[in-house]
């Protein structure tokens, strides 16, 4: 059974979202990929000013 078709694994929050909403663009793509990147980023420096 494909995970699509399944019900218990139905995400109930996007079942009434238009298409379009589902779908990302790649410019959203690499603003999700960019602001990810910067967390990570800020992360790793915080943690070596508490180590050093």
């Amino acid at each position: 059974m494909d995970l699509a078709e399944n019900p218990a694994l139905e995400d109930y929050s996007l079942r009434y979202a238009p298409s379009a909403f589902r779908s990302w663009s790649p410019w959203m793509i690499f603003l999700s990929c960019l602001v990810r990147s910067e967390t990570l980023s800020a992360t790793v420096s915080a943690a070596t000013e508490e180590v050093g």
